[in-house]
């Protein structure tokens, strides 16, 4: 199978490109260190736990349980440690 040289940016359309997130925007202008933590942790906590917990549940097939004393949230969390 051949990989596109086109990258991410490809699936972004052209007038969004050089144009970052809203989102985003609070953690790319933070003037500071410590602003720039807050933003990233409220990014993490608003945009990326529920989607990883999304994630996390259909791929477990919606079981809460993963037995050995780990749950979902154990799993969520250590992926989130990963993105952080």
């Amino acid at each position: 199978m051949e990989r596109s040289s086109a990258g991410p940016l490809a699936l972004v359309p052209a007038e969004r490109k050089g144009t970052p997130d809203p989102v985003l925007s609070p953690f790319l202008e933070a003037g500071e260190a410590e602003a720039a933590r807050e933003a990233l942790g409220d990014l993490l906590e608003i945009h990326a736990m529920p989607l990883l917990r999304a994630v996390t549940r259909r791929q477990l097939g919606g079981s809460l349980s993963l037995g050995e004393g780990q749950d979902l949230e154990d799993v969520v969390a250590g992926a989130l440690l990963r993105l952080a």
